[in-house]
């Protein structure tokens, strides 16, 4: 089954994050601009004016695979440090943190209408969230994934600083520096 390939999952992901970037990328492009005259300065050019389109790349190219992979091999998300309690306790503090926002909305008495990337409300919430959620815990979870899955698929399981982590903080590090 391929879900015991551990080595052959972070490979893919690995290349998925490169090719899938690239084809969101585009299709993003043919949606919005209705064309497939495409070049990385028109892309660019697209991701400038509208940066939230950048976060469905994010989403598609790098927590999205492995958050399948994991839901398809029945994966235990403990081992990637996801555990009930935890999560309860995050999403308290996160809709705390939202009704306060939407109080001080709400209690606004200067009439100012909030607008974040040109968007008004209530698409800059709807985009605002899916920054939040995928540029932050679904970043996290596809680099803890990486590391988790390259000590598995080497044998490796005791230690802080294992083969894993090393090669997963190495290799995305350096894609942020190319790409």
């Amino acid at each position: 089954m391929v879900c015991r390939r551990r080595g052959l999952l972070v490979l893919i992901s690995w290349i998925w994050m490169l090719v899938g970037a690239f084809l969101t990328s585009v299709l993003i492009f043919f949606l919005v601009e209705g064309s497939l005259a495409i070049d990385a300065r028109s892309i660019f050019g697209l991701l400038y004016e509208r940066p939230y389109l950048a976060s469905y790349i994010e989403l598609v190219a790098l927590g999205g695979l492995p958050l399948a992979i994991s839901l398809i091999c029945g994966d235990d998300f403990g081992a990637y440090g996801l555990r009930k309690d935890g999560a309860l306790k995050s999403l308290a503090l996160a809709v705390t943190l939202a009704l306060f926002l939407l109080i001080v909305r709400v209690v606004n008495s200067s009439g100012v209408a909030y607008e974040h990337f040109g968007l008004s409300f209530p698409l800059n919430v709807i985009y605002a969230s899916l920054a939040v959620i995928v540029y932050g815990p679904l970043e996290v979870f596809f680099v803890i994934w990486l590391i988790v899955n390259t000590d598995r698929a080497i044998g490796w399981d005791r230690g802080i600083f294992t083969p894993g982590l090393l090669i997963t903080v190495v290799v995305f590090g350096l894609s942020h520096l190319i790409l």
